[in-house]
């Protein structure tokens, strides 16, 4: 009898110990997994500001207002467009 009152106080004891343990892992996951939430949120934020940032640089009169200021390109007329598609499909078909 007493054997078995030992076996039961060391399963009880080492159940409470085992517990113990195991909330304060699970305490820990938990404070990773909020810190990670909180990086993807940052990082979702960024993301969404960017594509805002890219859209807006990206609308045709962004664009134009940026070639005029910086870069003074001008448009290729057509027919010069015309003869260069051709000039570049002749390259690309005597390349192969």
């Amino acid at each position: 009898m007493k054997i078995f009152t030992f076996i039961i106080m060391f399963v009880c004891i080492s159940g409470t110990f085992w517990s113990m343990w195991l909330r304060s892992e699970i305490k820990s996951e938990e404070t990773k997994i909020r810190i990670l939430d909180k990086k993807i949120n940052k990082i979702e934020k960024e993301i969404e500001l960017a594509e805002v940032e890219w859209s807006y640089i990206t609308q045709a009169k962004n664009i134009e207002l940026m070639n005029n200021k910086f870069l003074k390109l001008e448009p290729i007329p057509i027919v010069d467009l015309e003869n260069y598609k051709g000039k570049l499909f002749l390259v690309s078909k005597n390349e192969n």
